[in-house]
């Protein structure tokens, strides 16, 4: 079997994931890290595209460090990670929506300015 770019990327990337988890004192945690690769990058080239370019590892930490606040607090550590996934993708998708609104010309017209207010009654004379 002859081995792709595909794989040789694939294990590279795993390669990485096993020495940062080393780094960051991580491999020996009673909760198993589980990464979905394909999803992370999804997620950033969705943010890249969506937002700008340095979006994509910003809203990979956050959302990392947001799972694992929840995971820190008795959630199910992939339940806490599809769920930070799945908030963000919403937000992404909303954000786009609303960007092809505005370029296609349909965004909120803006609100009309106030009427002006009425003249207020003239004082009225003492006696």
């Amino acid at each position: 079997m002859t081995r792709t770019d595909d794989d040789a990327q694939r294990e590279t990337l795993e390669e990485w994931t096993a020495d940062l988890r080393d780094a960051l004192r991580l491999a020996g945690l009673d909760v198993p890290l589980a990464v979905d690769v394909a999803a992370i990058l999804s997620l950033a080239g969705d943010a890249a595209h969506a937002v700008l370019r340095p979006a994509a590892p910003l809203t990979t930490f956050v959302v990392g460090f947001a799972a694992g606040r929840a995971a820190g607090g008795g959630a199910d550590p992939a339940a806490a990670v599809a769920e930070a996934l799945a908030a963000t993708r919403i937000l992404l998708a909303e954000r786009q929506a609303f960007e092809a609104d505005a370029s296609d010309g349909a965004a909120e017209p803006a609100a009309e300015p106030a009427a002006p207010a009425a003249p207020a009654a003239p004082p009225v004379p003492e006696s």
